[in-house]
């Protein structure tokens, strides 16, 4: 997830969701956000580790992830119960890891 801005969306009559993240920098982010229909939240750039904890039933969200810079569009992942970003999605890596052999 490092060179996007994930934004995390909720929805749900009584949300209560924590969050645990980790930045590329080995920062810890721990962070409980409450509230009721509709919620979203502005991760930082630069994280290696995102985990959603929905504590309670009815909670739906998904993340949508904007480019650090420049606009060459967005990605957006459902989330679902168990959902792993191993199993949704697979990362794409940039024209840096090219290399003339």
């Amino acid at each position: 997830m490092s060179g996007s801005k994930p934004v995390l969306s909720f929805s749900g009559n009584k949300i209560n969701v924590q969050i645990s993240a980790t930045t590329i920098n080995g920062k810890k982010i721990d962070k409980k956000i409450t509230g009721t229909d509709f919620l979203v939240w502005n991760a930082p750039s630069g994280l290696n580790r995102l985990q959603i904890t929905a504590n309670g039933k009815g909670i739906t969200g998904g993340v949508i992830f904007f480019p650090e810079v420049g606009s060459i569009g967005s990605s957006y992942i459902p989330m679902n119960n168990g959902a792993n970003l191993e199993t949704a999605s697979e990362p794409i890596s940039d024209a840096s890891v090219i290399s003339r052999g």
